[in-house]
């Protein structure tokens, strides 16, 4: 690869586009056509970004190992000259190496960006509608070098824990049956540091936390089923409220994915049925809901689509989303 393209690319950025990648955070409202436009460019930057990444490591690895192979040479009696001079060619290029991967460094977002918001927003362009609004606070900084933490002593265990709660995601969007939205995407990142007599090893374990506020009106659906165990619902005049509780823990530091979401949004609407004559807007083109009453859940959120994808808070509707820590939410209200 071309190893002036990620600069290249990233000159071709809009400036709202380029300080997005400079400071890694967004509060906004725009259409999700718009939030496609603005996102899909920079996701596809930050993987130029990453590709580049990784091949000024190969070169910073070969260029120690040149420099290696340069002191053993001089040690066994090779030509100072040569010694010296390969050896210094080789240290400036490791200089060079070095400093370009630390400038692409500072623009490196989260994988959270092209790995499941991007995705997920291609599923709401079809949920919502291109032109529906959507609120959303999005930070994709590096948790542990920016973050603070908080210190965790456990002597019993002889381990010390570093905790990061990065909240990454937080949105929400009405969506074309007239339902509301919310979702919140949060991590709690446990750097974990073990000693012992013998030996001290390092450890990452993350547990990613999805948080789900959906407003059901009433005049469109019937509650039919019961929630699950991590579901609550509230039913209120004109309209029911759930709210679900998602966790998946790993050991390393790795991401959501997408078709979680998807999941946990069909569970949610597995409990429902369209209303007996009511009109249920058309989810995915060619498929017509009307009237139906079995297949909601099916037709509403497929996951099919994210058979390519391998790799706690909430506010009020009217309030906006804050994106502030996540003690206190309204999803506990």
């Amino acid at each position: 690869m071309n190893k002036e393209k990620a600069r290249t690319f990233y000159q071709s950025l809009t400036p709202e586009q380029k300080h997005f990648v400079d400071n890694k955070t967004i509060n906004a409202t725009m259409s999700v056509r718009h939030w496609i436009s603005f996102l899909d460019k920079t996701s596809k930057y930050d993987a130029v970004r990453d590709q580049q990444s990784t091949n000024l490591v190969f070169g910073i690895v070969l260029s120690a190992l040149g420099i290696l192979v340069a002191i053993i040479i001089g040690f066994n009696g090779g030509d100072l000259r040569v010694v010296v001079g390969a050896g210094t060619l080789f240290l400036l290029v490791l200089i060079l190496l070095v400093r370009r991967r630390m400038m692409l460094g500072k623009r490196n977002l989260s994988n959270y960006l092209r790995t499941f918001f991007v995705p997920v927003l291609t599923v709401l362009r079809d949920k919502a509608g291109e032109d529906a609004k959507m609120i959303a606070a999005l930070d994709f900084r590096d948790p542990v070098k920016v973050l603070p933490f908080e210190k965790i002593e456990e002597p019993h265990l002889s381990r010390t824990v570093k905790l990061y709660t990065p909240k990454m995601i937080t949105a929400g969007v009405t969506l074309k049956d007239g339902s509301y939205l919310e979702m919140v995407v949060l991590d709690e990142i446990r750097k974990i540091v073990k000693r012992t007599a013998r030996k001290t090893k390092y450890m990452t374990k993350t547990t990613h936390r999805l948080f789900i506020r959906l407003t059901v009106p009433k005049a469109i659906y019937e509650k039919e089923g019961m929630p699950d165990a991590h579901v609550e619902v509230e039913e209120q005049a004109d309209q029911y409220i759930c709210k679900l509780k998602y966790k998946e823990k790993e050991m390393s530091n790795g991401m959501l994915k997408p078709a979680i979401l998807i999941g946990q949004m069909a569970l949610l609407y597995g409990m429902f049925s369209s209303r007996p004559g009511v009109e249920v807007p058309t989810f995915t083109e060619g498929i017509a809901m009307a009237g139906q009453q079995a297949g909601v859940n099916d037709l509403m959120w497929n996951d099919q689509i994210f058979s390519q994808y391998d790799h706690d808070s909430f506010s009020r509707r009217n309030r906006g989303i804050s994106s502030g820590n996540h003690e206190g939410h309204t999803f506990d209200s």
